[in-house]
């Protein structure tokens, strides 16, 4: 399962979570104070047809930038691979391969990747929904 974020403004522009990733997401923006708490559980418990506004958005998008992504070294691997956001891939012969081996990636390239992603979009986002 994911949740699909998608702006308010242009239904082309959006991003793309686990469910996990996400609920981990949320626990990142409560210290911020941004949310009430009901809100911050329903986003994470619930999070199907919520909607944040484009101020909410950008409020995120700001602390994420002066807090969280500000304490990345981002001279290191935090990029993820060319190919990482494939999930399968077809082999010589033509076989789909699961992820593995060589195709799982550091988590902690995987988060902060996410997070600048998603800093991203709730900086030029008109607001977005969540389904």
């Amino acid at each position: 399962m994911s949740v699909i974020l998608t702006d308010l403004g242009d239904e082309d522009h959006g991003l793309k979570i686990g469910n996990v990733g996400w609920r981990n997401t949320v626990d990142v923006l409560g210290p911020f104070g941004l949310l009430a708490p009901e809100r911050l559980d329903r986003l994470r418990d619930t999070w199907l047809g919520e909607q944040v506004t484009e101020e909410e958005a950008r409020a995120i998008g700001q602390c994420l930038v002066a807090d969280v992504l500000s304490g990345i070294n981002w001279s290191g691997a935090v990029y993820p691979p060319f190919d990482y956001w494939r999930t399968r891939r077809v082999d010589e012969v033509g076989q789909q391969r699961e992820r593995d081996g060589p195709w799982n990636y550091d988590p902690d390239t995987q988060w902060a990747s996410w997070l600048r992603s998603f800093a991203g979009f709730c900086l030029t986002c008109k607001g977005f929904d969540l389904c």
